[in-house]
């Protein structure tokens, strides 16, 4: 601060006389440094020393941290509170009081690892398969373990997140293997091959069926080796499956054909493995 004082002379002159700053800051504000916080969170008091007619105000820099009050005058005790860390990081804010920093660090909250589904199989064609770790922001972890036959897509993450697995065919007997997820064990099996160790072969015993108008229920044996997984869909709305949409191995086929009320003749499928059984309806 400069202060300008004017003083008159007896000859009505007039001369300035200037006082320089001063070197010794007329507020200044001392805060005490904050020890670490848990990731549970907590309410620390913090003292503000400072000269009597010292104003100050005070503010956070993160959405986790409050300060209470915002201002004040002289010495007094500020309460900064923290909320619970929901990440599996630590973390830093600042509590600003004028041009002094207190700086806040939470621990992180411990890491914990959910891992579903632990067992799993795969079609002795092979395939792919999913399993869900669930953990928290920043935690991290990783897929180990070794199998000729199966291979994990992502090797780990930081957070939540899907592990692809990959399984090739099988030609030979059952197999199974073990990976470790997250640090949990998570199983993998297969199935034997097909009996003359090729492909799936699939065939329905009757190509086509034919139903009056009115409708009624239909059977048609699916034929294949006995670890081939198929399953039956149809085509159109009025062919409803009520067996064989999944099996293995051979099996029937059991469907309901509704009623025709359109007038028209119709004609649909039930298609399983690249194989159609043709299915036709009569007019009313």
């Amino acid at each position: 601060m400069v202060v300008v004082s004017l003083m008159v002379g007896a000859c009505g002159g007039t001369s300035v006389e200037s006082t320089a700053p001063s070197s010794v800051p007329r507020c200044q504000v001392s805060v005490t440094p904050a020890p670490p916080v848990p990731a549970s969170g907590a309410a620390l008091a913090v003292p503000i020393i400072a000269n009597r007619d010292c104003l100050w105000s005070a503010r956070a820099d993160a959405d986790w941290l409050t300060v209470d009050p915002a201002s004040g005058q002289g010495e007094s005790t500020v309460t900064v509170s923290i909320s619970p860390n929901p990440d599996g990081r630590t973390r830093s804010g600042r509590i600003v009081i004028n041009d002094q920093n207190l700086q806040v660090a939470q621990d992180a909250s411990p890491c914990r690892f959910e891992v579903e589904p632990r067992q799993l199989s795969v079609p002795h064609q092979g395939g792919r398969a999913m399993v869900a770790v669930t953990t928290l922001e920043g935690c991290l972890w990783k897929v180990s373990g070794t199998a000729s036959w199966v291979r994990a897509i992502e090797q780990g993450g930081q957070s939540s997140g899907m592990v692809e697995l990959g399984a090739d065919g099988n030609t030979g007997a059952a197999r199974s293997a073990a990976l470790q997820v997250a640090g949990q064990t998570v199983t993998i099996s297969q199935p034997a091959g097909p009996n003359d160790s090729t492909e799936c072969r699939f065939s329905f015993t009757s190509g086509s069926a034919n139903f009056a108008a009115a409708g009624g229920e239909g059977v048609v044996q699916f034929h294949t080796l006995p670890d081939c997984a198929w399953g039956a869909v149809s085509s159109q709305p009025w062919i409803v499956i009520t067996t064989g949409s999944q099996a293995t191995g051979t099996g029937p086929v059991v469907y309901t054909v509704r009623p025709n009320t359109t007038g028209a003749r119709r004609e649909g499928a039930i298609v399983a493995g690249g194989r159609q059984h043709v299915v036709r309806q009569a007019a009313r």
